[in-house]
């Protein structure tokens, strides 16, 4: 439980952070009297749109959490939760392939294999490809002698890579950057690997040679006491859309900076910060993915000056992009600092080994004076 209390503290802090960081924008910006232009409309939707997000994740915490407390077992029609786990969607664009009667009767408490079911249709109808019509199968067979039930959902939507089979399971896991897919939280999963494992069961995502996600869980026969749920880090994610900062054309003698962050509002932060540096002579690049910066870092004809790296990233993490960097003779030389939420010195020390020229931490009011201070000693020293 003290990694996951780590992983919500760190994802909590940064929607809290960016509401901060817009409110003194507006603070800096608009001394009374002066009326609000469509930037101040701008930070202000985002600092609303932070705070539903905060309370979104505050939410999927207590379901997280009220997911391993487990409650009175008794017998559960799987036939009566599927479909009305399927009923409440309210959604009239995804079959559900189940044959009556098909499914157990089983041993478990009613409100976890609810919440079970609820999470695992979510997820297929929100990464389902539009161009496709959404079908949802739900299979169960005996385990054997030993009694219990294997139960299968699966589905035919966008899938899952292999290398993110077992990370779907972790908490505040995003595969997908940004909104795409209409965002959410990445804790559905978390829940229901939870809510399995109260059981005493096993939970596994399978990627579908015809295409499509099959999660498989069991049930077994005599579930007994309720099973505490550790959990681990997160990470995952997608390329997503390339944010170039506004700005004088590069030159040959102008400093050149390559951003990877793949939280867009932050990105929009740093942004701001760069441009509102008259003095500060450099051209920015921003990559949101570690997959995307390797890319753009190894087909730039001249090496970065500067490349700062956030740690917490979906997908491929700060840590594995450094490691990469600095595995590769073409690249090893880079000067290579963090820019992160996480103050923590284990991540620290992961850093450091790897050879980073700095360790940032990114500002929780948004005012990105020292950060920018430090990126040129940075660039002097080089």
């Amino acid at each position: 439980m003290q990694d996951f209390a780590s992983i919500a503290a760190h994802d909590l802090k940064a929607p809290l952070r960016r509401i901060a960081s817009f409110l003194k924008l507006l603070d800096d910006r608009y001394p009374v009297g002066k009326p609000l232009d469509s930037d101040a409309i701008g930070y202000v939707r985002y600092a609303v749109d932070n705070a539903a997000r905060l309370q979104s994740m505050l939410d999927d915490v207590l379901e997280y959490a009220q997911a391993g407390r487990g409650g009175t077992l008794g017998a559960v029609d799987l036939n009566e939760i599927a479909l009305d786990a399927c009923s409440s969607l309210h959604r009239d664009d995804c079959e559900l392939d189940l044959e009556p009667g098909s499914l157990p009767v089983v041993q478990g408490i009613p409100s976890l294999l609810s919440q079970l079911f609820a999470n695992l249709f979510e997820n297929s109808i929100k990464y389902s490809s539009a161009d496709t019509d959404l079908k949802v199968s739900v299979r169960a067979r005996p385990l054997g002698s030993g009694g219990g039930w294997r139960v299968s959902v699966a589905d035919n939507g966008i899938g899952i890579a292999d290398r993110d089979l077992t990370k779907v399971f972790e908490p505040f896991t995003r595969l997908h950057a940004g909104d795409a897919y209409g965002g959410g939280t990445g804790v559905g999963l978390a829940i229901c690997r939870r809510a399995v494992e109260a059981h005493g069961g096993t939970i596994e995502a399978v990627s579908r040679p015809e295409g499509g996600t099959e999660i498989v869980f069991t049930l077994p026969a005599n579930p007994g006491g309720i099973h505490s749920v550790e959990s681990v880090d997160s990470t995952s994610g997608q390329d997503a859309e390339i944010i170039e900062v506004a700005g004088p054309a590069k030159t040959q003698t102008m400093a050149t900076i390559l951003v990877v962050d793949d939280d867009a509002t932050d990105c929009m932060l740093i942004r701001e910060a760069f441009e509102s540096r008259d003095d500060f002579d450099a051209n920015v690049d921003f990559e949101n993915s570690g997959d995307a910066a390797l890319r753009r870092i190894q087909s730039a004809g001249t090496p970065y000056d500067l490349v700062l790296l956030d740690l917490k990233m979906p997908g491929m993490s700060g840590l594995e992009v450094l490691k990469r960097i600095r595995s590769d003779p073409a690249t090893a030389e880079i000067d290579v600092a963090i820019l992160s939420t996480s103050s923590a010195n284990t991540d620290r020390e992961q850093a450091r080994r790897l050879e980073i020229i700095d360790y940032l931490v990114k500002p929780s009011t948004g005012d990105y004076t020292e950060v920018l201070t430090r990126v040129d000693e940075i660039l002097k020293r080089a």
